[in-house]
Order: structure tokens, then sequence, then C-alpha cells
């Protein structure tokens, strides 16, 4: 809720460099503006420069832009980023920042913390990005416990200790207990908070958490990732069977799900390589074929299903 933003801002000013600093005091004097405008005013130069300092400003939570655009260019890949329109589109303002108390934006922060993740703990915050770290959180999630709100444990194997979790996470968590014998295979934006590689945990070889590229989780693991538009993949098997065979099978079924979504859309998939190698050559080649892939000379690509 746009309402929660002023207690979700660190009390404590950010420091920022000097251009920053002067557009910061461009827009308290002039009011919301646009790029052109704050280039010119800033002392022109290069334009980047500008753009870069306009960032810093709205990480830091001095300014806002009235739209959505800046976004949009900000996540989009390198390819897509040659528009006529520069990413500094629309108006840029101050926002209206209202003293907050330490011990408020901490509680404010630790709740969203616990809504956006289920589970917070140290390597939570790292990956937040939260101002303070851990330690700036810490106090409010222990509050919250002994109020009854949360609960604490090790929930998570191999991470911090102090670990909080809603009680609906640790339902779930329980839930997992029981074996239904079906793997669960999910296809992800590499950048999705759902995905745990690259932040939580670090990435098993390769990859990046960039706009564009995804990711296979196999009962939680990483099985495979996917640039955008990009023939490669890199695939991550068990070593051990039956684990090894059943894996390549979730997966081979799940890669079959998001080539047909991507014919639907006039695209396709198409696995030309797996970890460098030809994708004929791989473990999961027999697993392709069987959920519909074809062997071509450039690759495997999905039957046409069209009408």
């Amino acid at each position: 809720m746009s309402d929660s933003l002023p207690r979700l801002i660190a009390p404590a000013d950010a420091p920022v460099s000097e251009r920053a600093q002067l557009i910061r005091e461009l827009l308290q004097q002039f009011g919301a503006s646009f790029l052109a405008t704050i280039h010119s005013a800033s002392g022109g130069g290069f334009l980047n420069d500008t753009i870069d300092a306009l960032w810093e400003l709205a990480w830091a939570g001095y300014i806002t832009n009235d739209t959505f655009y800046p976004v949009r260019t900000w996540i989009a890949p390198p390819e897509k980023r040659t528009g006529k329109r520069p990413p500094g589109q629309g108006r840029w303002s101050l926002l209206q920042r209202q003293p907050v108390a330490p011990a408020e934006w901490s509680a404010a922060t630790a709740k969203q913390l616990l809504l956006r993740n289920g589970i917070v703990m140290r390597e939570t915050a790292l990956a937040e990005n939260v101002a303070g770290g851990y330690s700036g959180v810490y106090p409010a999630l222990r509050t919250m416990e002994e109020g009854g709100l949360v609960r604490r444990g090790m929930f998570v194997a191999g991470m911090g200790a102090a670990q909080f979790a809603m009680p609906a996470a640790v339902d779930l968590l329980r839930r997992l207990r029981n074996d239904s014998g079906k793997a669960d295979t999910v296809y992800l934006a590499a950048s999705d908070p759902a995905n745990p590689y690259g932040s939580l945990l670090p990435w098993i070889s390769g990859g990046a958490r960039a706009s564009g590229a995804s990711v296979v989780l196999v009962n939680g693991r990483l099985a495979a990732f996917l640039r955008r538009r990009n023939p490669s993949i890199r695939v991550f098997l068990p070593d051990d069977e039956p684990e090894r065979s059943q894996t390549a099978r979730e997966l081979a079924e799940k890669l079959a799900d998001v080539a047909l979504a991507r014919q639907n859309r006039r695209q396709g998939l198409l696995i030309g390589e797996i970890n460098d190698h030809p994708a004929r050559e791989h473990f999961l080649a027999h697993a392709l074929q069987e959920a519909g892939f074809v062997d071509t000379a450039a690759g495997f690509h999905m039957r046409r299903t069209d009408a």
C-alpha cells in the first residue's frame, strides 16, 4: 500500500553524491520537473550522469516519478533499451518524507519482509538491502515473537540461526513433510523473489538474476537456467539415481510446457546446447524427446501443435 511508504523509508538520511544532492535541491526549489530541465539545471554534461543521480536518489527514498516508464526501461534487457525516449521519462519529484521513529520503521520493515518472504533471517535482510542490515529489524521481530505474531526456529538448514516465520509459512513447511510422490516443478523469472538462487542461495554454476532470464526449480532445487533468446541452457541434475532420472523427466516436461506456451505467442523454445555441449549429447536428451521435443540440426524443438 502506498500509504505505508513513509514508514518504510529509513529514518536516517542516506548520503548521496554531489550531483544527486544538487538535483535534490533543484527539485526542492522548482518542484516536479522533467529530465531535460533537471539535466540542464544541474550543469548538463553526459545525460547518463544525470540519470544515474536520479536513480541514486530514488533508491535512497528521496524522489519518485509520475510514470512507471523509468522502471520498465530499467528492468528491460539491453536490446530493448534503444528507444528514442531516455530512461528518465516522466516528471521527477521529491517524496514527502514524514518523521518516523526508528522503532516504527523497524516494525513496518519487519512486517514487509515477513509478507514478502514468509521466513526472515539474516540472509533475507542482506538480499533485500535493508538499511542497517539484520540488526535494524531484529528487535522488531523479537517483539513480534514475544507477542505471538511470529514464530522463531531453525526453519531453513544452512541459514542464520535467528529465523522468524509467519504461522502460515510454518504450516506450509509442515505440509512438505508429507511426500505425495509428485514433484513440485515451477518455472520462474530468475529475478522472481520466489527464486532463492542468486539472493539467499548462491548459483550452483553460472547464471544471474537478470531481466529476461528464467529458472526451473524441481522440489525447490535449481534444475535449469535459461537466458532470453539463447539456445544454450544450463542444467543441474542430481548425481545419483533414481533422483537424476526423475529430475530430468520433470525438467523436460516443464520445458515442454514452456515451449508450447511460447508457441501460442509465436515464439518457441530452441535447446541447442546444454552446459556448453550439443544438447543431444546430454543426459537430458532422452527425456526431452519423451516430452515431445524433436532433435534437429539446430537442436531440440517442440513439435508444432498448430491446427
